[in-house]
């Protein structure tokens, strides 16, 4: 039992009118169950006398109900039969007595009883104001299977995705009316079902729709939320597990790969641990009770979401580089610091190692405010450590720790960062799990070959970016003056900070360091290229992140897009539904192009780029296009068939092509779905499909007869 009650009338229009003129004559059949009335003949004339519950109004009416079943009363305004008109236009009524005549369903309108106009009618009474109505608990699925049972009753549907203006849940779905309120990725849905030319179920006010779920962890979080079961639907990775005395577990997790700009993190209480779950997993099917950060003071207490017990975590993937994803420098360690990055992996500024009684602070001076700052630290021993000078890489702890007070919890002593790391890779460098921070440097020990260097101004500044690589992967160097080599050089002792990127892979920030010797000149830099795609490329941009590759059939287009105010035109090259913007646009292409070239992941120029080596370095790809001589009518990887203007896919495909048998183009669509709306004349056509996730591409004969 839920108290509800509407403030404003909110109208839907949903009822049809019917209206009869009412003569003394007439006989009304008395029925004290709405489900009676509803056995009636269609055109009855009715007299209820139960005991029914208003429920909603709408824009010809209002919907009641009783123990037994629901019904709409069509054009009927409640001022007529309440004393205080103030009371019109409310729900949470009770009423009896009444009068109308009874029209039975039909695929254009809902059962309902329409009141008479004439006065006579009118004899509606209020037995009692702001009562209860009774919201039955619905899956989708029990709707769907029986519609008709459930009509105008008021109904609360759970967990429910949305696609569109519709409702889906396990592949159920039926439209959905909001009289204008925004609609959640997920949600619990207060309305009624209502069969009226496909509206489907009806919502009457924002105020009945709560949110469930919410795609991001950053969307829960500035909502605010609290006491009521929710969801997040993306992933997120977890930075620490912690088995408490009481046999819970408490996760630490933030948003995955988000930019460090938009990173969010809480903690989740598990009632156990069955899901084994460990530090660098992501993790899905997050789902209890929000409690939001608080601060009272100067003292901080963390987000939780308790984990409900019937939900489920799935593990998606392992052993994830936590700090691939957003590992946040922070310049100062207190106050907002803590709570924005609660339970999320960044690094401090280099500070003092103290010790006050059995615990250790980090001492570090504000950039901001240029007073001294102390954070306590745990998770590693630092007695050797005390009295110098370290940055640390921590998990922020927002008051649990330490009750009350931001603390920085180390994984292990290895996140006691030195200034100096040298690697005698690249692989190694990218790998090494280290963020940015303050006073510490990566060292390229080994040469690493140059590939490509530009040089740009930035408010009077130049700027200079180089792309080098070795045989173990690539990286971009950053400088804010020249970096004194040349493409084709072999150069060594390459030093400054590191930073790893969500999905821009990693960059080495030398700052001015002339740590750098160059080896030797004049290599060339487009011997053993790797062959790829553009979904290669998408699929393994850390891999391929700065080095040289050749890309194969790849299209061209161009827009207009705004920069800094400016309009300009890109180039961008694609294949299906993968596109990357073309940086030297000067160079001339093909219809269809193979391009030797740097996959820019991590330049500042245009991130997600590709960058020819030169004019002669891009060749006249070949198109793929279906044989035309083929026997068979089914793909071993993708099946389909075609009926009524539409193609059915045994899978989801991402892209479909159809050739007549001569190799004319029919159609080209991207479709990302099963089905495909497409009509089709007589004859013989080939259809090839594409599935990029999977990397098939299944070419069949269609026959249309």
């Amino acid at each position: 039992m839920k108290k509800t009650v509407i403030n404003t009338l909110t109208l839907v229009a949903v009822f049809f009118a019917c209206t009869t003129n009412l003569f003394a004559a007439k006989t009304y059949t008395k029925c004290d169950k709405i489900s009676d009335i509803r056995k009636m003949e269609d055109g009855a004339y009715v007299h209820y006398t139960g005991l029914a519950t208003t429920t909603f109004y709408t824009s010809r009416g209002l919907l009641v109900q009783d123990e037994t079943g629901a019904i709409a009363i069509d054009s009927y305004d409640m001022s007529k039969a309440c004393p205080d008109p103030a009371d019109a236009g409310y729900p949470n009524l009770k009423i009896t007595n009444i009068k109308g005549i009874f029209h039975k369903a039909t695929n254009e309108a809902m059962t309902n009883i329409e009141i008479e106009y004439d006065e006579m009618a009118y004899e509606i009474d209020v037995k009692e104001k702001n009562v209860d109505f009774d919201i039955t608990e619905l899956t989708l699925s029990e709707l769907f299977a029986d519609p008709t049972k459930y009509e105008c009753r008021a109904i609360r549907l759970s967990q429910v995705q949305t696609n569109n203006n519709n409702l889906t849940h396990n592949g159920i779905e039926i439209p959905i009316k909001t009289n204008g309120a925004s609609i959640p990725v997920e949600a619990t849905f207060v309305g009624y079902y209502g069969n009226d030319g496909g509206l489907g179920f009806i919502v009457p006010e924002g105020k009945y729709i709560t949110a469930t779920a919410y795609q991001t962890l950053a969307d829960l979080k500035n909502s605010q939320p609290m006491d009521y079961a929710l969801g997040i639907l993306d992933p997120v990775l977890v930075n620490r597990v912690v088995a408490n005395a009481d046999g819970t577990t408490t996760l630490y997790v933030q948003y995955y790969y988000a930019p460090w700009w938009t990173t969010y993190g809480t903690m989740i209480k598990l009632p156990n641990n069955n899901a084994n779950i460990e530090a660098g997993d992501s993790i899905v099917g997050v789902r209890g009770i929000y409690t939001p950060l608080r601060s009272e003071g100067n003292k901080i207490y963390g987000s939780t979401i308790t984990q409900a017990p019937n939900s489920e975590i799935t593990i998606l993937n392992r052993n994830n580089e936590l700090t691939i994803g957003s590992v946040q420098e922070l310049e100062y360690i207190q106050g907002a610091a803590a709570e924005n990055y609660e339970a999320q992996l960044c690094a401090s500024p280099k500070g003092t190692i103290v010790k006050h009684g059995e615990k250790y602070f980090l001492r570090v001076r504000n950039s901001m405010s240029k007073t001294v700052d102390s954070v306590y630290i745990d998770g590693a021993d630092f007695s050797e450590y005390v009295n110098t000078e370290h940055a640390i890489i921590g998990i922020v702890d927002a008051g649990v720790v330490n009750p009350g007070y931001a603390t920085f919890v180390l994984r292990s002593e290895n996140d006691i960062l030195k200034d100096n790391y040298q690697f005698n890779n690249i692989a190694e460098l990218k790998q090494a799990g280290k963020p940015l921070a303050v006073g510490v440097t990566y060292e390229l020990v080994n040469p690493v070959l140059v590939t490509y260097k530009y040089q740009w101004y930035n408010a009077g500044t130049q700027l200079t970016g180089i792309h080098v690589q070795d045989s173990t992967g690539g990286i971009f160097i950053f400088d804010e003056q020249d970096i004194e080599v040349n493409q084709g050089d072999s150069v060594k002792n390459f030093k400054g900070s590191c930073i790893h990127f969500a999905e821009t892979g990693s960059q080495l920030n030398i700052a001015g360091s002339k740590t750098y010797e160059v080896v030797s000149t004049g290599h060339a830099i487009d011997t053993n290229i790797e062959e790829v795609t553009m979904a290669d490329l998408a699929a393994n941009r850390s891999k391929y992140s700065s080095t040289v590759v050749k890309l194969l059939s790849v299209r061209h287009g161009s827009r207009e897009v705004s920069n800094f105010g400016q309009t300009e035109t890109e180039t961008y090259l694609y294949f299906g539904k993968y596109e990357i913007v073309y940086t030297v646009w000067e160079y001339e292409l093909y219809e269809v192009s193979d391009i030797v070239g740097i996959f820019d992941d991590g330049g500042y120029a245009n991130p997600f780029s590709f960058i020819a080596l030169s004019q002669e370095h891009i060749t006249k790809g070949i198109e793929i296009n279906p044989p035309t001589k083929i026997e068979n009518t089914k793909g071993d990887d993708v099946n389909f068939i075609y009926n009524s203007g539409n193609l059915t896919f045994s899978t989801e495909v991402d892209f479909v092509e159809i050739y007549s048998i001569n190799g004319t183009l029919v159609s080209q669509k991207e479709v990302n779905a099963t089905t495909m709306s497409i009509n089709l004349n007589n004859g013989i056509y080939i259809v090839r499909a594409i599935d990029y996730d999977n990397n098939i591409i299944s070419v069949n004969k269609l026959v249309v007869r």
